[in-house]
């Protein structure tokens, strides 16, 4: 009777583990979290926001309706699986379904407040998102212009202590280094990418050569507006500067062929009608023939010599104007 009992006992005590184990596994699910943050297999597929339009940056609440926080330009994030609801929203931005995708920043310093919900096509691997071989990102992760096409010091004059001289006379009256006024800032919504540096100052004020050449596009109309036209001339290294933006009227002693001087006034601030007064600067090495704008679908539409004129006009600002626009 004595070993009846025990062996009962037994059994009810193996059904009771066996009833509990799947009890437990039956409500392991419910008690995950709602949502799990999964990260990438490799760095080679790191998904990024894919914009620098500001205007796309707002990473949205579980609505769709407030501002989390504002992302960074190409900000690492990881994908956000969820367990117990949608994983793709839509809402209807001028007219049009937008789908939405929630995600987690890798840099925002906020752990409370670090996910959110963001446009589906904008998160994308790193690896497909061209606008960022536009940029390049340092320790702190903030975003400059990449530093493309750089001459080689041996054998390119603008390099020299000899060149240049900063294009205008005076300090420009905004940075040139960030902002819409960069080279390599998205325009049309990050369909294309800006390739000149724009040095704001007032209408009318004299733009000047920045070294010794000779002009091969006298002033033409630029963007195909009548009164603002582009000025192009080859310098003594074999470099294109392009002066665009600038008034039609002529400088003295401008016209195709003429060699100009080093400091030699050769037109002047003009205005598009956008924005403010300025002086649209682009720079090219001079290695290849053709006009120096290629309309194409995305990037600079430039020819690909383009270089970016960015530490060099800060080079020929501080020895021509003392100025620091960093």
């Amino acid at each position: 009777m004595k070993s009846v009992f025990l062996t009962l006992v037994a059994c009810v005590s193996v059904s009771v583990s066996a009833q509990a184990q799947t009890q437990a596994q039956t409500q392991a699910p419910a008690q995950a979290p709602a949502s799990i943050a999964q990260p990438p297999a490799n760095r080679g597929t790191d998904l990024v926001i894919c914009s620098a339009d500001s205007t796309k940056l707002n990473v949205y609440s579980e609505d769709l309706e407030n501002v989390e926080f504002v992302a960074n330009p190409f900000e690492a994030v990881l994908p956000v699986q969820i367990t117990d609801g949608d994983q793709v929203k839509t809402k209807i931005v001028d007219g049009q379904a937008v789908s939405f995708t929630q995600i987690q920043s890798l840099t925002q310093d906020d752990d409370e407040n670090n996910r959110g919900w963001v446009e589906e096509s904008l998160v994308v691997p790193a690896s497909s998102c061209e606008q960022m071989q536009f940029f390049d990102v340092d320790a702190q992760g903030f975003m400059a212009p990449a530093r493309i096409g750089k001459l080689p010091t041996e054998t390119s004059r603008i390099n020299g202590e000899a060149c240049c001289t900063f294009p205008i006379k005076s300090q420009p009256q905004a940075s040139f280094v960030d902002g819409m006024r960069m080279f390599g800032f998205p325009r049309a919504h990050g369909n294309r990418v800006h390739a000149a540096c724009d040095l704001y100052r007032n209408l009318g004020d004299p733009v000047i050569a920045i070294d010794d050449g000779e002009v091969v596009l006298p002033p033409t109309p630029f963007y195909g507006i009548p009164m603002t036209c582009e000025l192009e001339i080859r310098h003594t290294g074999g470099e294109i500067a392009r002066y665009g933006e600038i008034l039609c009227r002529r400088a003295p002693g401008i016209a195709l062929h003429a060699r100009v001087k080093k400091g030699q006034v050769v037109g002047y601030v003009g205005f598009t009608g956008a924005v403010q007064p300025m002086l649209h600067f682009e720079l090219y090495s001079g290695t290849q023939t053709g006009p120096l704008t290629v309309r194409a679908t995305g990037g600079f539409e430039r020819r690909g010599d383009l270089l970016n004129p960015t530490e060099y006009l800060l080079g020929w600002e501080k020895r021509s104007l003392g100025g620091d626009n960093n």
